[in-house]
């Protein structure tokens, strides 16, 4: 898989593709596979401007109630025939505090979803995210529809502080 850190906040992955390969692989979705020392060349990466970024904070529904250790912040487009579109999925671990942050957002219309963290998982690393695989990312879809946590972000719009996601 590859991964791109974007500088300028106005910028967002529109595609990944590598028309070379027969037949023209969308490398956002499927990745790439590498073998050690193999180089690759060729790959398309589309930048579109008007990128839109969130901000926001998770809190319990319990008033009082005490937030788990740790969490993590899914957003997953909204609507269904963006469903396998793997750049319009992003997920962060949220900060001690609740609070988390995405940048570099397509718009459109997203789902947020706050999920507790195993106790089993490594704090150094993070996992593969869980859109990458395909009976997961319909499981998160699930989850996230039943939440019913929707905002749409629009052209160069700047959410600096969403309603609050619930754990």
């Amino acid at each position: 898989r590859l991964g791109l850190n974007l500088s300028n906040e106005n910028l967002f992955v529109k595609s990944l593709s590598l028309p070379a390969a027969k037949p023209a692989t969308d490398v956002a979705r499927n990745g790439v596979l590498l073998k050690q020392g193999e180089k690759i060349s060729g790959v398309n990466v589309t930048l579109a401007e008007g990128a839109a970024s969130l901000r926001g904070k998770v809190s319990t529904n319990n008033e009082g109630a005490r937030l788990p250790s740790r969490l993590r912040i899914h957003l997953l487009p909204a609507e269904a025939t963006a469903a396998d579109d793997l750049l319009r999925y992003s997920e962060k671990l949220a900060a001690s505090d609740g609070s988390f942050a995405f940048t570099n957002l397509a718009p459109g219309k997203y789902l947020l979803l706050a999920k507790t963290v195993a106790d089993n998982e490594p704090a150094d690393r993070s996992p593969s995210p869980v859109a990458w695989d395909a009976a997961e990312r319909m499981k998160l879809r699930k989850e996230a529809e039943a939440a019913k946590n929707e905002v749409e972000l629009k052209s160069c719009q700047r959410i600096k502080e969403i309603g609050r996601a619930h754990v």
